[in-house]
């Protein structure tokens, strides 16, 4: 090998890292942990930097109050997707990208969720872009995904500042048009929107405080399916609408 060529083997576990970050752009080290099934958050942290290192993906720390970041380069993209789009995020959504990987780590850990079952707002807007389906481009929440052992088609919706009555009424009705139930993430400083939640008939166990979230617990290493040979969010998408 001549002196200055970067390279490494890619593993099973180093794509999946990369199909998460094309999946949902941006997640912090726990939550690529959780999702990608790593032992452990120092050995996932330790991989991150080998990729890193040979040009796959960059690691940043952005801003003082939020986690050290990860996102794809090119190189990166190219590994696990045959089309460009945009990945450096920006401080404007930063936060609320993050929260939503935080969110799919804790229903991956706590509800058995395949990673690769679930939709992602950013999945929803390359569908929107190429198939301009009408289901999808109406309010669609930031994750979908399929219970598995009830069928019901779930919509989670996170929320980091209340947008006021009317909208939250119309999010909750345009859900219930396409799916079973509905999952809302909130600060447990919004106690108007909780109230408001449960007025329009929210149970009360499906309203989760992201403050609160509990992370602890074994990694699920051995039950993620990390195969993406096959995967196409467009028929992921496709079949949580046609179902």
């Amino acid at each position: 090998m001549g002196r200055g060529i970067k390279t490494v083997e890619l593993n099973e576990r180093d794509l999946f890292s990369l199909f998460l970050l094309n999946k949902f752009r941006v997640l912090d080290a726990k939550s690529l942990a959780i999702l990608g099934g790593f032992p452990s958050e120092s050995y996932c942290s330790t991989r991150l930097q080998k990729l890193a290192k040979y040009g796959y993906i960059k690691r940043e720390k952005v801003a003082t109050t939020l986690p050290l970041i990860h996102y794809l380069t090119t190189k990166g993209n190219d590994e696990v997707s045959d089309r460009r789009t945009k990945h450096k995020p920006t401080l404007t959504t930063l936060e609320k990208e993050l929260t939503v990987g935080q969110v799919a780590s804790f229903l991956c850990l706590k509800k058995g969720i395949q990673p690769k079952d679930v939709i992602t707002d950013r999945e929803l807007r390359q569908y929107e872009r190429q198939l301009y389906d009408v289901r999808a481009m109406e309010h669609k929440g930031n994750l979908l995904f399929v219970e598995s052992q009830s069928g019901d088609k779930v919509v989670v919706e996170i929320e980091l500042t209340f947008k006021g009555k009317d909208r939250t009424v119309k999010n909750i009705q345009n859900n219930r048009k396409h799916s079973d139930r509905q999952l809302w993430f909130i600060k447990k400083s919004m106690r108007g929107l909780r109230d408001l939640l449960l007025k329009e008939g929210i149970n009360e166990a499906d309203i989760f405080y992201i403050d609160n979230l509990e992370f602890e617990g074994k990694f699920p290493e051995e039950t993620i399916n990390k195969d993406i040979s096959e995967y196409s969010f467009i028929e992921n998408i496709q079949s949580f609408y046609n179902q």
